[in-house]
């Protein structure tokens, strides 16, 4: 359980990204919290695996030597 508030409706995998479905790898989570738990990981995830923007980089000016 992870808010400790509402019953688990949901089995969350505590560390995330993970395929570990054993027992212990594995808590109750009510579904506002799992939602919240999931979207702040994939956040943190996607921040790491920031590739190179589709923007092209800043020009010089063609007038400028």
């Amino acid at each position: 359980m992870i808010c400790g508030i509402r019953p688990s409706t949901t089995v969350d995998h505590i560390l995330p990204m993970t395929d570990d479905h054993r027992d212990e790898a594995l808590q109750g989570a009510c579904d506002p919290c799992h939602r919240q738990k999931t979207a702040s990981e994939a956040a943190w995830f996607r921040a790491q695996s920031r590739g190179p923007g589709r923007r092209r980089p800043d020009e010089p000016h063609p007038g400028l030597f």
